[in-house]
């Protein structure tokens, strides 16, 4: 019995790095400073969404330890939310309804990226069209500089896609 609760916390903690690097990246400063995004709360949560959507992608195309590490960064994204919102003040009888808007908005995330991440062929043109319908459209970060944003997305795609899926299953993304 307690091997299967070491496991349960050992894949968790697994999940929950891997949720911190995939924020960390959202973080970057030159995301904001040299393509654009707007430093606002919108636009930061566009920026986690891309990433973690990113990294939720590649993990779900690893089998079922990939995909129940899959589940495990979705409820470190969700869990993360819920804490946020505390954290700023939002009111505990707010807090359920905005956390169920925000795993709504990753769910909207896997929607929109969904083509460009499976895209081979125009991958720039499919990138271009998701982080249009992400950043500008919603508001997000109507000023973002798309074309170079588009390239990034597909780099971290790319590089997530060379790494070894048992570097990835063990939590190293280097």
């Amino acid at each position: 019995m307690f091997k299967w609760w070491r496991g349960k916390r050992e894949a968790a903690a697994k999940a929950g790095k891997l949720y911190a690097m995939a924020s960390g990246w959202a973080r970057a400063p030159h995301l904001y400073a040299d393509l654009h995004v707007a430093d606002t709360v919108d636009g930061r949560v566009a920026m986690l969404l891309l990433h973690v959507t990113i990294l939720i992608n590649r993990l779900g195309r690893m089998g079922p330890q990939g995909q129940q590490l899959a589940t495990g960064v979705t409820e470190a994204y969700v869990e993360h939310m819920d804490d946020t919102l505390r954290h700023i003040g939002v009111g505990d009888l707010a807090v359920p309804r905005k956390v169920k808007k925000a795993a709504g908005a990753l769910y909207d995330s896997h929607r929109d990226f969904g083509p460009a991440l499976a895209s081979a062929d125009d991958a720039v043109s499919a990138w271009r069209h998701a982080l249009h319908l992400q950043l500008v459209s919603r508001g997000a970060s109507p000023n973002a500089d798309i074309e170079p944003l588009a390239e990034h997305a597909m780099a971290l795609t790319a590089r997530l896609a060379a790494l070894a899926d048992d570097d990835i299953l063990a939590g190293n993304l280097r």
